[in-house]
C-alpha cells in the first residue's frame, strides 16, 4: 500500500512579518473618536494596535502568532527603540482590538491577549 499525501491550501496560520518600520508608509486615520495609526504594506492597509519598547520583541512576536491564529493578518515592525504590532484593517476583530474588547498586553512582559467576546 502506498501513502497518501494530501496537500492542503494555504489556510494554515504562518509567522508574523517582522520588518524594519522605515519600509512602510505610515498614516492616520479616524475611528471611533480616536486617531490611529495606520499603515501601507504589500497592497494591504493594516491598524497599529501597539507599540512597545524594542526589549519587548520576543513578546510582540508571541503576540502576533496568537492573532495570526485567531485568524487576523499580522505586521510586526522594528526601530531602534521600539517595535509595533499591527493588523490587517480589513479584519472584523480589528474593531475589537480598536475598542478594548480584544487587548493585547505586553506591559508586564507577560503576553495577555484577553477576547471577552471571542473564545
Amino acid at each position: 500500500m502506498t501513502p497518501t499525501f494530501i496537500l492542503f491550501p494555504q489556510k494554515f496560520p504562518v509567522l508574523p512579518k517582522f520588518i524594519p518600520e522605515n519600509q512602510v508608509f505610515v498614516f492616520n486615520f479616524w475611528f471611533d473618536n480616536t486617531m490611529q495609526q495606520g499603515m501601507y504594506f504589500r497592497n494591504e492597509l493594516y491598524c497599529r494596535i501597539g507599540e512597545f519598547p524594542a526589549d519587548h520583541r520576543v513578546y510582540l512576536y508571541q503576540a502576533g502568532c496568537k492573532l495570526i491564529r485567531r485568524g487576523m493578518s499580522v505586521v510586526l515592525t522594528h526601530a531602534l527603540d521600539h517595535c509595533s504590532l499591527w493588523v490587517d484593517l480589513r479584519n472584523p476583530l480589528v474593531q475589537d482590538l480598536l475598542s478594548g474588547r480584544l487587548r493585547v498586553d505586553l506591559d508586564s512582559q507577560q503576553l495577555l491577549i484577553d477576547a471577552t467576546s471571542h473564545p
